[in-house]
C-alpha cells in the first residue's frame, strides 16, 4: 500500500500530461469538484457524511482548514502547471526538497533540534541552490514554492487532528464554490473542456476526483501498517518517478548547472537517509539491550 501510494503520485505527470491542452485552473478546478464528490461518496460508504462537517463548526479548525485548502490547492495548481509547460523535472526537484524543507519547518514552528546529518543535508541542499541561483540568475520557482505550500500545509495537518479522508474532504469541500463557480462560468461561455473536448478529456477531468482520492487511500493503509520511518524512506519514490519521466519520456532538458544543483540536493538526501537508518539501527539495539536485561522475549 505504502509502495503504491507513491509510485501513483510519481506517475501523475502521465496523467495530468494528456491534459496539457486543458488551462490549468480548469483542471485544478474538476479536480477540487470531482474529489469532493468522490470522498462524500466514500464518507457515506463509511457512515460518516454527516459527522464530518461538525468540524466547521469551531472556528479556529475552519480557518485551519480553509488555510490547508488554500495550500494543498494552490500546491496542485502548480503542480498541474508544471506539467502542462513540460517543466516536470522542476516539479521534481521541489518534491526532492520537500523533506529537506520539512525539516527548517520543524526548526520554525516546533523549535526541533538538528542532528548532524540533518545539518549537512540542509548545508548540501542550499549549496545546490545557491549554485543554480549564481549560474542560471535564479532558481525555478516551480521547484521553491511547491515544498513552501505542502510544507505549510503540512505544519497546518500537523494540529488538524482529524483523518486524512475527512481532512482532505473538508479542505476541498471548501474550494468547492469558486471551483463550481468558475466551471459554470467557462460552460456558459461554451470554453468548458467537459462539454466541449473529446471523450478522452473528459474522462479524465471526471476522473481526477477518484486519482486523487485512491492514492490517499493506500497510503493511509500503508501509514496504519509501517513504522513511520520505512513510509519517510518511501517517499523519495514519488520525485524519482517524476524526474525519470521528465527526463526519458516526456524529453526535458536538463542543462549541466541543473544537474549540478540536483547532486547536490541527492547527495544531502542520502546524508539524511543514511542518519534515519543509523538512528533506527540504534533504537533497536537499545531496544535488544532492554529485553536482554528484564528476559523478555
Amino acid at each position: 500500500m505504502g509502495f503504491s501510494a507513491y509510485a501513483l503520485w510519481g506517475f501523475f505527470p502521465l496523467y495530468f500530461y494528456f491534459l496539457s491542452e486543458v488551462s490549468s485552473t480548469e483542471v485544478l478546478a474538476h479536480r477540487v469538484v470531482w474529489s469532493v464528490a468522490t470522498l462524500l461518496l466514500l464518507l457515506w460508504w463509511q457512515g460518516r457524511h454527516r459527522s464530518v462537517f461538525a468540524s466547521l463548526r469551531s472556528k479556529k479548525r475552519a480557518a485551519a482548514l480553509a488555510f490547508a485548502s488554500l495550500m494543498i490547492t494552490g500546491n496542485w495548481l502548480i503542480y498541474i502547471y508544471a506539467i502542462a509547460t513540460e517543466r516536470t523535472i522542476d516539479a521534481s526537484m521541489g518534491y526532492f526538497i520537500n523533506p529537506i524543507f520539512l525539516i527548517v519547518l520543524g526548526l520554525v514552528f516546533f523549535k526541533e533540534r538538528l542532528n548532524r546529518y540533518q545539518l549537512i543535508c540542509l548545508l548540501l541542499a542550499g549549496v545546490g541552490i545557491a549554485y543554480q541561483w549564481v549560474a542560471l540568475g535564479g532558481f525555478s520557482w516551480i521547484s521553491l514554492s511547491l515544498p513552501v505550500l505542502f510544507g505549510l500545509y503540512g505544519v497546518v495537518k500537523k494540529n488538524l487532528k482529524l483523518d486524512s479522508v475527512s481532512s482532505l474532504f473538508l479542505e476541498t469541500f471548501i474550494a468547492l464554490p469558486v471551483a463550481a463557480v468558475y466551471l459554470i462560468v467557462l460552460g456558459v461561455q461554451g470554453n468548458m473542456a467537459l462539454l466541449t473536448d473529446t471523450p478522452l478529456i473528459q474522462v479524465l477531468l471526471i476522473g481526477a476526483g477518484a486519482v486523487t482520492t485512491l492514492p490517499l487511500l493506500l497510503f493511509a493503509g500503508g501509514a496504519r501498517r509501517l513504522p513511520l520511518n520505512t513510509m519517510g524512506f518511501l517517499q523519495y519514490i514519488t520525485p524519482s518517478l517524476q524526474f525519470a519521466i521528465g527526463l526519458f519520456v516526456f524529453g526535458e532538458a536538463l542543462n549541466p548547472h541543473k544537474l549540478v544543483a540536483f547532486l547536490f540536493v541527492w547527495t544531502g538526501l542520502l546524508v539524511l537517509i543514511v542518519g534515519q537508518a543509523a538512528r533506527i539501527h540504534r533504537r533497536r539495539r537499545k531496544d535488544q539491550r532492554e529485553i536482554a536485561k528484564t528476559g523478555i522475549a
